[in-house]
């Protein structure tokens, strides 16, 4: 065997070692909490979007994975989730509401389908016009 073959190898596995979120598929990385930061995006982002966002993981074999979006003046809702598209560094999904504080309990038993770009420890959805993305840092 050739030592030239093995350096790059090793190059790229310390890497992804070193930046382990990085090399984790991206419906990994979205499990945890994020919280909006306020500093980032568009001025509006606290009013579009929620405050914070949780998501667990396939916890059983089967069962759907659990999210919760929290929203100012305590509103929010919470379900299971489910990817409808997935690529390198964004995600689809499908929320399926089940429970919902006053202002959001029209979205139960409805569907609520997200775009969100997934990138180090960060989710970002689009606000306003061009580049600019409200982001939530996770915790």
């Amino acid at each position: 065997m050739r030592l030239g073959f093995f350096l790059p190898v090793a190059f790229i596995l310390l890497l992804c070692a070193g930046m382990q979120q990085g090399c984790q598929p991206v419906d990994v990385r979205i499990v945890g909490r994020f919280e909006l930061d306020a500093d980032a995006g568009c001025g509006n982002c606290q009013e579009i979007g929620p405050l914070s966002m949780s998501f667990s993981g396939e916890e059983s074999p089967g069962a759907r994975p659990r999210y919760r979006l929290d929203y100012v003046d305590g509103q929010g809702h919470a379900g299971d989730y489910v990817f409808d598209r997935v690529d390198s560094t964004g995600l689809s999904l499908i929320l399926y509401p089940d429970s919902a504080g006053p202002f959001f309990a029209d979205l139960i038993g409805d569907v609520v389908i997200s775009d969100y770009r997934v990138r180090n420890q960060c989710i970002a959805e689009p606000c306003g016009s061009g580049v600019r993305r409200c982001i939530w840092r996770k915790q």
